[in-house]
């Protein structure tokens, strides 16, 4: 059964949102009250934080393009992925142990 869409977050309530959190100083705070707060206007929630990340960077653009300065939101570090190990990558190769 297909997931049914919610609606779009407004930019308005968005930037009202945002304004409303912008005190926040710890990213995974600062995106669980957002997503909390989209889920309130009716939509899906964020699959992951980037999304919100992404949406924040657009609308800020947008602001400081028009003359405006953006709400404040906390750093968000992404989460890197530890590289392969060495040794599966040479079994995944076929390498022979010795």
């Amino acid at each position: 059964m297909p997931v049914k869409a919610g609606k779009v977050w407004v930019r308005k309530e968005f930037i009202r949102s945002w304004i409303e959190h912008s005190g926040e100083k710890d990213w995974e705070a600062f995106f669980k009250k957002m997503n909390g707060s989209r889920v309130v206007f009716g939509c899906n929630p964020y699959k992951s934080s980037a999304g919100l990340s992404i949406q924040l960077g657009k609308i800020s653009k947008a602001l400081a393009e028009k003359g405006y300065e953006a709400p404040d939101y906390p750093e968000r570090v992404a989460k890197k992925k530890a590289p392969p190990k060495i040794e599966d990558e040479a079994e995944e190769l076929g390498l022979t142990k010795i």
